[in-house]
């Protein structure tokens, strides 16, 4: 029987990820058929070529920028020409640093295969790093519910209200394809992953299975560049940000009104604008706002002081009776952090406080090892042994 789902692994001059990621890959008891879309320069392709010695599912294609080719055209193209040629109705990415655990990935496959309304299907990511040659597994990453609203609009504000991106789910190739083109000979005014993640939602439903789908490596990769998130972006310039955005929302809502020309622009415009705002102010930092107003548009240092004190008052503090229902109930305290600091920040803060945790000497204590796989003890009950087990090896 012909497999279901390929998996394509981009990659740019990290041999020793790329190669570990395959033996992780090949070491399971699925085979499925492997595409490495290197970038690399040459020095680093000439170690990447072993790739194709581990297994002859794999296909290995180099193919670096060319002349006066930026890095996001160079991996539009890598990508699209591999997606040409894959044969699956089913196709997964796998940064060439991340474990994908197949056998979930094909469950995912399957799960499309029985649910046409559903574009996409993946299950929880979780954080590992490794430690003195162990897999350590940290925290959860992504695990949020499915976006499963009817509407467009509806799945719009449940991706931007908890944003995960959903670039690594299984998606069709038809999908995939589609997704892929839609960037091309195009300027991208917001991210690319924010490109792949709006229209896949506006495309059709995810889905979200409870099981292990990817674990996450929290190493920083040696080419990796710092990027602003929105809040920042907005903070430092509002005038690049607003150019930006309006050129991303008028791309997507003239192709939903090119497939559908019933639906209203101006409603259309209102959901974008709605949505993309819960976003931005997920990823707001008073405190940033606060440093950078008083730095570009107070003169006076005297000045300077009141209004700090007065903001950080604003914007930073809360009320005895805040402070005292927050410390009687926990659900409360929460809904407190959540306000000051918005959704995604807070749980930022939580995943530090799980890799404390798992440091801490209390923690180490109890975790469970699986060979030579530690497993932070906050997260053993959320799967079964069997899931876990998956890990092995």
């Amino acid at each position: 029987m012909p497999p279901l789902l390929s998996i394509i692994i981009p990659t740019y001059n990290r041999p020793e990820q790329v190669l570990a990621t395959l033996r992780f890959l090949q070491a399971r008891a699925i085979r499925l058929p492997i595409f490495v879309a290197d970038g690399s320069d040459e020095n680093f392709a000439r170690q990447n070529r072993e790739c194709a010695r581990l297994g002859d599912n794999i296909s290995y294609v180099h193919s670096p920028a060319r002349s006066g080719e930026g890095a996001w055209p160079n991996y539009r193209r890598r990508i699209s020409d591999i997606l040409n040629v894959v044969e699956t109705p089913y196709v997964v990415y796998c940064a060439d640093d991340d474990l994908l655990i197949i056998e979930n990935a094909v469950k995912a496959a399957q799960f499309l295969e029985t649910h046409a309304d559903y574009i996409g299907c993946h299950g929880t990511y979780l954080h590992y790093r490794t430690v003195d040659d162990q897999l350590r597994i940290e925290a959860t990453a992504y695990d949020s519910p499915s976006i499963d609203g009817n509407e467009a609009a509806g799945r719009l504000i449940q991706l931007f209200s908890r944003y995960e991106a959903v670039f690594y789910a299984v998606f069709r190739t038809k999908t995939k394809r589609m997704l892929i083109d839609f960037y091309e000979e195009r300027e991208q005014p917001l991210w690319p992953e924010i490109y792949h993640a709006t229209g896949a939602v506006l495309e059709g439903k995810v889905k979200r299975l409870d099981n292990l789908f990817t674990l996450r490596n929290i190493g920083l990769a040696p080419h990796a560049q710092k990027m602003d998130n929105f809040g920042q972006w907005v903070v430092s310039d509002f005038d690049g940000f607003f150019s930006g955005y309006l050129k991303y929302r008028e791309r997507f809502v003239t192709w939903l009104i090119d497939s559908n020309p019933s639906l209203d622009r101006g409603r259309l415009n209102q959901a974008f604008d709605l949505s993309f705002m819960i976003y931005i102010g997920s990823e707001f930092d008073p405190r940033l706002w606060i440093v950078t107003y008083l730095d570009r548009a107070i003169a006076s240092e005297d000045e300077k002081t009141q209004l700090r004190h007065r903001l950080e008052s604003q914007f930073l503090q809360t009320s005895a009776k805040q402070r005292t229902a927050g410390n009687d109930n926990k659900e409360a305290l929460k809904t407190l952090t959540l306000s000051l600091l918005g959704e995604r920040q807070f749980r930022l803060i939580q995943k530090v406080r799980d890799v404390i945790l798992l440091r801490s000497k209390r923690s180490a204590i109890g975790i469970k090892q699986k060979n030579k796989v530690q497993i932070a003890p906050h997260l053993l009950a959320r799967f079964s042994d069997a899931e876990w087990d998956l890990l092995r090896g």
